[in-house]
């Protein structure tokens, strides 16, 4: 990842963390994330799967 990639990355990280434990009481201290990025020939998605448009700069997230 270039530096501004990994800083978006652990950006995003900490927002969601902070949103688990606001919404359902996940620990302060439990905080162990994978933080990956693909290129268009790794992460294959319909950009418009059930009308809603996505573009290359889509994020999933898991609990």
């Amino acid at each position: 990842m270039k530096q501004e990639n990994k800083e978006l990355g652990r950006k995003i990280g900490q927002i969601v963390h902070q949103e688990m434990v606001h919404t359902i009481s996940v620990p302060e201290k439990d905080c162990f994330q994978v933080i990956t990025k693909h290129d268009n020939n790794s992460l294959i998605y319909d950009p418009d799967y059930l009308g809603i448009h996505r573009s290359d700069g889509i994020i999933f997230s898991r609990p």
